[in-house]
């Protein structure tokens, strides 16, 4: 199953072609392959990873129904000493390159940011935000089963990933209720449909990233009602393990 592809246009050139190497000849071992999205599997063939009659499309599934019973906000927010009475911009991924935090802390303007998760850049973060006088909150690792509490302390989600398979992130704020912004990369798109379920940003244009923001501010929880239908009717645990016995069933009847 790919959830994604190991090279990319953002890393040294001979990892690229290795990673590249390696992925197409493990696929010229495999009777199927799976991708969670479209865009992985139209990523993989044009990179000559497998060939079309190999593929299959089975988008991420889990269990929602956390999501759709959130928490309290004044009650979330306290949880991790959030202020009630600021607007709070969420992310909720590693902290690590390509994930766009950075680009989050460069346009923000008087609001509370919220980083739900760890990683390399997190001094990097708490630097720069400390240099353009923004609150940051950190959570550094939390559990699972925490994630719907932390989206409940949010007013919007911003995913602004420069590379990403299928953004369960994205999914799991939609189901929220929580406005998102996401950078329209890879399969980013597939899950928000821009201006009726959120809002989609050319990766690294920090005007459009603003303005969308605003927008969210403005106009997003107008959006999460479709947002929150479409999600639960593409991305079920119930569907996903659906889909993938009838590839085995399919696959097992050929032998």
């Amino acid at each position: 199953t790919i959830h994604g592809l190991p090279f990319h246009e953002y890393q040294n050139r001979l990892l690229f072609h290795f990673y590249r190497s390696c992925e197409r000849r493990a696929a010229s071992w495999c009777d199927h392959l799976i991708c969670v999205g479209e865009v992985m599997r139209e990523k993989a063939l044009a990179a000559g990873v497998g060939i079309p009659e190999q593929y299959s499309v089975v988008r991420s599934g889990m269990e929602m129904d956390t999501f759709l019973h959130p928490h309290d906000r004044g009650k979330a927010r306290d949880r991790w000493s959030l202020p009630r009475d600021k607007k709070v911009i969420g992310v909720l991924s590693r902290l690590a390159p390509l994930k766009g935090h950075m680009d989050l802390i460069q346009v923000a303007e008087n609001v509370h940011l919220f980083f739900v998760g760890d990683g390399e850049l997190r001094s990097v973060l708490e630097q720069e935000a400390r240099k353009r006088n923004l609150p940051l909150t950190i959570t550094g690792m939390i559990d699972p089963g925490e994630i719907p509490e932390a989206l409940a302390a949010m007013d919007i989600l911003v995913h602004p990933s420069y590379r990403e398979g299928l953004p369960r992130a994205v999914v799991q704020g939609l189901l929220s209720g929580t406005p998102v912004v996401a950078f329209d990369c890879d399969g980013a798109k597939e899950v928000v449909v821009n201006g009726k379920t959120g809002f989609l940003v050319p990766p690294g244009n920090r005007k459009a990233f603003s303005e969308s923001i605003q927008a969210a501010f403005d106009s997003g929880a107008e959006l999460t009602n479709e947002g929150r239908n479409r999600c639960l009717n593409m991305f079920s645990a119930e569907k996903m393990v659906s889909d993938i016995e009838n590839i085995y069933e399919n696959l097992r009847s050929k032998k």
